[in-house]
């Protein structure tokens, strides 16, 4: 009996078709973040990825590596980065507004992998986070709304989340393992990790002295993080407590951001959080009521 309510709550939770907001809401945020990620590109694509880049892909891979390359297999010009990097962003635009949604995500989706492996050793976890985010937002219905192509069909109001639902165990898995990693290290326990990773100048942005200079606030920090992470791993799915958490989630990843310059992670992160929202729940009620009525 426990396993059949198991096999049923699972496949609820999987399948219980629920509004396509969450999806929505994603694909746009995730398009936003392909689109700004490819413009700070800009200005040192040939560095970081040309003929004469820093690092070039035979020292990362060797010959014959099975990696997908296309700007090496347009040649590894200078009109091949920008070839991979317009269409890049053309599919990004597609995406993001919902035109040709399935079709521009997975056109996204190759060229961001390709982007990526032409030069790993200029990205964090976050870009990995994204990919993810991405694949999957691609086999649901995240064009069915606030898009190009639901303005030519019939709009999903309601659709199996599984997609999302991926997407959300991810985020959380990433919170739950960080936070179990972080355990097992000395200067986590210890309550000074935050200290330390303060002083890192390669990664410092903005300080705060008052606090940065305190041993007992960075040990608060130090342990209220991995706290809030464990939380977010795990507390998250109560749904009673599944907004504040998003919210102070938040709080803390823009803490990190005004503090620490690693390019992008944390609103990826962000929009990680956003995707775990409830899909019964708005964020400003009152505009969405307006946006229905004057679409009816």
């Amino acid at each position: 009996m426990r396993i059949k309510n198991s096999i049923r709550m699972l496949d609820a939770f999987f399948f219980k078709p629920v509004p396509i907001t969450g999806m929505v809401r994603m694909r746009i945020l995730v398009g936003l973040m392909l689109l700004v990620q490819a413009l700070t590109l800009l200005p040192g694509l040939d560095h970081f990825f040309g003929p004469d880049a820093f690092v070039s892909t035979h020292s990362l891979y060797g010959p014959g590596a099975p990696h997908l390359r296309l700007i090496d297999w347009l040649g590894g010009s200078g009109t091949a980065v920008r070839t991979v990097l317009g269409i890049h962003v053309g599919a990004a635009l597609a995406f993001t507004v919902g035109f040709f949604t399935r079709t521009s995500g997975i056109i996204a989706y190759l060229t961001l992998i390709s982007i990526h492996h032409q030069n790993l050793t200029i990205l964090n976890s976050g870009d990995t986070a994204l990919r993810f985010a991405l694949f999957f937002l691609i086999w649901s219905p995240s064009g069915g709304a606030w898009s190009v192509d639901s303005k030519f069909k019939t709009a999903i109001p309601e659709h199996p989340p599984w997609a999302l639902r991926m997407i959300q165990l991810q985020t959380a898995a990433i919170y739950l393992f960080t936070a179990l990693s972080k355990l097992n290290g000395l200067s986590w326990r210890d309550g000074t990790a935050v200290y330390y990773a303060t002083r890192l100048w390669d990664f410092e942005r903005f300080g705060f002295d008052p606090v940065f200079n305190s041993l007992t606030a960075m040990k608060f920090i130090t342990w209220s993080s991995v706290a809030l992470e464990l939380a977010l791993g795990t507390l998250i799915w109560i749904p009673a407590l599944r907004i504040p958490l998003i919210l102070i989630g938040t709080a803390f990843h823009l803490g990190i951001e005004y503090s620490m310059n690693i390019p992008w992670f944390e609103w990826i992160m962000i929009v990680l959080l956003v995707g775990m929202w409830p899909e019964n729940r708005t964020f400003f009620p009152s505009l969405s009521r307006r946006v229905k009525s004057v679409q009816s």
